[in-house]
């Protein structure tokens, strides 16, 4: 596995992204709105400056445009969506466009 998909680029999404990242991964990032990953470039280089991380590594995290492009080729999806039941519904609901479901998180969506 060398591709990882990112559904949701908030704080936490972005952070597994520097994660996978920095374990030398290449990371497919998705976020529903779309002035999310307009930023996401931006919003990574001030988060590896925080932490004083190698700027490189946003090398290797690249924003998409849909959900089905950040999900292709990926061998594992981190779903890092907001906490809430009707957004990981949602999320999950479009079981056509998810590769193995058992290579995602969350496996089952609270009811």
């Amino acid at each position: 596995m060398t591709t990882i998909a990112i559904i949701g680029a908030g704080l936490i999404g972005r952070s597994w992204a520097y994660v996978f990242a920095r374990a030398g991964l290449t990371v497919q990032v998705w976020d529903q709105n779309p002035e999310v990953i307009a930023r996401l470039p931006q919003d990574l280089a001030e988060m590896i400056a925080d932490v004083g991380g190698d700027a490189a590594i946003a090398g290797r995290i690249h924003g998409k445009a849909t959900m089905a492009e950040a999900l292709k080729g990926a061998g594992f999806v981190q779903e890092s969506g907001p906490e809430i039941a009707d957004i990981k519904r949602r999320f999950t609901s479009r079981s056509t466009v998810w590769p193995n479901p058992m290579r995602c998180w969350p496996r089952r969506v609270p009811r």
